[in-house]
């Protein structure tokens, strides 16, 4: 069963307040897997990483964000050590 988490200040990490929400196939019912429920406290922390990354986000030349965008995904596993299944 797959368990998503929360991406927040570029690493994945479980709610704070350990909470859960089952996900069903729409088809059958049957449970597929789980993913994290954010709270004020995972907003806030969300809200605190964008405010850190603005300057970068802000000085970058419009020519560059593009291609920042649309390169290839990294394999975000190498970015954190939390657990991590897709």
């Amino acid at each position: 069963m797959r368990e998503r988490q929360l991406f927040i200040d570029g690493c994945w990490r479980p709610a704070q307040n350990d909470r859960r929400l089952a996900i069903n196939d729409p088809a059958t019912g049957e449970p597929v897997g789980l993913t994290a429920l954010a709270d004020t406290a995972d907003i806030d922390g969300a809200v605190k990483a964008a405010e850190r990354a603005l300057p970068g986000w802000a000085a970058m030349h419009a020519d560059a964000a593009p291609a920042f965008c649309t390169a290839p995904p990294i394999s975000l596993s190498n970015v954190c050590q939390p657990s991590l299944s897709f």
